[in-house]
Parts: C-alpha cells; structure tokens; sequence
C-alpha cells in the first residue's frame, strides 16, 4: 500500500470529522469505517498503535505513523453523538404520532 502523507492524512481527517454526516460511518470490532461517493477509509488497531487508510479509485494509501488513537476516540465520540441525536429525533417522531392518534376522534 503506498503511503499516506501526514498532512493529507490530517486534513482529510479533519473533513470527516467536522462534517461526519456526510459520511456513512461506522463502529465495528477493527475500528471506524466510513465513505462517501469519492473515498472510504478507515481507522483501525494494529497492536498498540491506529492506523488511518483512505481508498479512491482503487487505490489504498496509508498513514502508519500511529498518531490516531485520540482520532479514533475522537470520532467515536463523534458517532455516538450523531447515533443519540438520531434516536431522539426518532422519539420525538413517535411522541408526535401519539399525540396525533390521541386527538384524533373515533
């Protein structure tokens, strides 16, 4: 896999984290996934340290540097902020309904 520059792996990561909605991301057991229509990328341990891999065109590059522990926590957070804002919009949909079916005459 060719390398991943720092400061491309920096920026890119700063894109997908100030605008997480506009990736499809996700949690599993080797890290954090997540793309959009032009990339994929991922975040995942090996050993001690996380490793940041971004693929366009078919191609995947790599930043082993192992500066993204506090990326990978970061971003979790990130997700579980979106998942809980989510479900609350899902209540507040149901709530409505409720409210709705409740006013309703038979």
């Amino acid at each position: 896999m060719p390398d991943l520059k720092i400061q491309e792996a920096k920026l890119l990561f700063e894109k997908i984290h100030s605008h997480p909605k506009s990736y499809d991301l996700q949690i599993n057991e080797e890290g954090i996934t997540g793309s959009d229509d032009k990339i994929s990328f991922r975040l995942y341990r090996t050993g001690e340290r996380v490793d940041f891999a971004v693929t366009i065109d078919g191609f995947t590059f790599t930043n082993t540097t192992g500066e993204w522990n506090n990326a990978m926590v970061m971003l979790k957070s990130t997700i579980r902020k979106l998942e809980r804002e989510e479900e609350n919009i899902k209540i507040e949909q149901a709530i409505d309904k409720l409210r709705k079916y409740l006013s309703e005459e038979n």
